[in-house]
């Protein structure tokens, strides 16, 4: 391969460098911003205790497994409210979720002590079963379709000690999204912009590093066409010093030949 074609072959590859950097400036803005996706989650919206609620009417033992006596030092009972909704810009079908690993909640620091109740769905009639099974420590959901907005929301109560707080954690996993976050709406408003702040500053964060990557390789592109440049000229310059120093000893042999014998 000559001088000319290594530095054309060079050039070419720089570029292609360029325009792999901004394709992957599209496709990280795309990815972000526009690109059609599955996005189930859970939100706790609210968490009550009950014994903040003043209604002389409520029996907790109505609540409690066995007939086992609460106290109100010792344990609590919170009111669970839990939406199911999809979030994404593409629906959700039955065949995309797993199968081999179900679709719920589980509970740590805490017992489910009533079956759960549907409060609110974007299908009433379609919902109404979708309770699939339900023990002290999880709840099973069936696969149904949840179409892009569409939702259900479930309430439960939960008995725990007062000085713990029931962790809710989701299982399955959905083909295009993954695992299934949970989150918590019963967070303070500054908790909330915070989480939200934070999420933001993931985005952009990335978003920059992308930037930063392009920016690496547009340098690198322009700073080796400098370079080129310089060889080139250097090149152009010596070439010409090898011609006129050809046409110096040619006059000089000339002059030689031209002297008398």
């Amino acid at each position: 391969m000559n001088k000319s074609m290594s530095d054309k072959f060079y050039k070419n590859i720089m570029f292609w460098f360029g325009v792999a950097g901004l394709f992957s400036v599209i496709l990280t803005a795309y990815n972000i911003f526009y690109r059609p996706h599955k996005g189930l989650e859970f939100k706790i919206e609210k968490i009550v205790d009950l014994f903040d609620i003043k209604d002389d009417g409520i029996n907790l033992k109505v609540f409690l497994k066995d007939s086992i006596e609460i106290q109100k030092d010792l344990k609590n009972i919170s009111i669970y409210e839990l939406e199911i909704k999809n979030e994404g810009s593409e629906n959700i079908s039955v065949s995309d979720f797993d199968s081999n690993l179900g679709f719920g909640i589980n509970l740590t620091n805490g017992e489910i002590i009533q079956k759960p109740e549907i409060l609110n769905s974007s299908d009433i009639a379609y919902y109404s079963d979708v309770i699939k099974q339900v023990s002290s420590e999880r709840i099973i959901f069936k696969n149904k379709i949840i179409d892009s907005d569409n939702y259900f929301s479930i309430k439960f109560f939960v008995l725990h000690d007062r000085q713990q707080i029931p962790t809710i954690k989701s299982f399955g996993r959905i083909s295009g999204q993954g695992s299934i976050p949970v989150l918590d709406r019963s967070l303070t408003e500054n908790e909330i912009i915070e989480a939200k702040d934070e999420k933001i500053n993931l985005v952009f964060i990335s978003l920059v590093f992308t930037l930063l990557g392009f920016a690496g390789l547009v340098y690198a592109y322009l700073k080796l066409i400098k370079n080129q440049i310089l060889i080139a000229n250097q090149r152009n310059i010596i070439e010409n010093l090898h011609v006129e120093n050809d046409n110096l000893i040619q006059q000089i042999e000339d002059l030689e030949d031209k002297k008398p014998r």
